[in-house]
């Protein structure tokens, strides 16, 4: 076996190592977009839990905000982030 067959070996198995190597990094970057996907979607959930939470805590402010509420007399500091 002379150095151009031993050259052209070791460049074959380096070329077989960057496709793998390549095919590795697609499939870390598919899992690593997938698990962001799911931890968007539960802080999205999280989110809309505690302020349905905030929202039913009290039970006679949440029927009264329910049944009356075009006269619901705000605070100042609510009212301006709600209009």
């Amino acid at each position: 076996m002379n150095w151009e067959a031993i050259s052209a070996i070791s460049d074959t198995i380096a070329s077989i190592a960057v496709v793998v190597s390549i095919g590795f990094l697609a499939y870390q970057v598919k899992s690593n977009t997938r698990l962001l996907k799911s931890a968007a979607r539960q802080s999205i959930v999280d989110e809309f839990k505690s302020s349905n939470r905030m929202m039913t805590a009290d039970a006679e402010h949440f029927a009264n905000g329910m049944s009356d509420y075009p006269d619901l007399q705000l605070p100042p500091s609510v009212s301006t982030r709600v209009s």
